[in-house]
């Protein structure tokens, strides 16, 4: 055992408290260069500590796999998500660090693997990333939760389809915003 002050997120502060236990699981957090910055711990109840001032806006854990990367919130949506796909995974921590892991890593996360909040969290999450994302679509859901009760072939058949789905509204939508560009070229020619 060794103890440490770690974040609490069930208190919003620091405690001091055993930095690892037997049964915890240790998620490595990494910088845009691969650097490990980070680590969060999630006990065997399911609590999250992340070490005292070491840094979390951006950072991410990759789960490799095949390209394109999604990413997700959790670590445990994000296995279930590469479980499902191949794909490899980037696991963003939570909601409001999305879109900071996104940008950070230009050009390899594809989409946005959402989990279903039922404040939105998610939603608001994925859509601040500009990617095509998919939740589960039951409120109150991730993606690991849908597994749960649905199985791994239901999750990589939702992902795609609705991956798919907002890729085609996105593309519809700039080929829209691109026609006035294009009309008035054509007036000026």
């Amino acid at each position: 055992t060794i103890s440490a002050e770690l974040w609490d997120t069930s208190i919003g502060a620091f405690v001091r408290s055993q930095a690892v236990k037997a049964g915890d699981l240790l998620i490595p957090l990494s910088n845009a260069d691969g650097v490990v910055v980070n680590l969060q711990r999630i006990s065997a109840k399911g609590e999250k500590q992340f070490l005292k001032g070491a840094r979390a806006k951006g950072t991410a854990y990759l789960i490799e796999g095949t390209e394109p990367a999604y990413i997700a919130e959790g670590y445990a949506t994000a296995a279930t998500v590469h479980a499902a796909t191949g794909q490899a995974v980037y696991v963003g921590l939570d909601a409001g660090n999305l879109a900071a892991v996104v940008d950070l890593r230009p050009g390899k996360i594809s989409a946005v693997a959402a989990d279903n909040d039922e404040k939105g969290a998610g939603e608001k999450g994925a859509q601040a990333t500009g990617l095509p994302f998919s939740m589960p679509p039951t409120v109150g859901q991730d993606w690991n939760d849908y597994a749960a009760s649905n199985g791994l072939e239901a999750v990589a058949a939702e992902l795609v389809k609705h991956v798919k789905r907002r890729q085609a509204e996105r593309e519809s939508q700039q080929q829209e915003d691109a026609e006035p560009d294009q009309e008035a070229e054509q007036q000026h020619s």
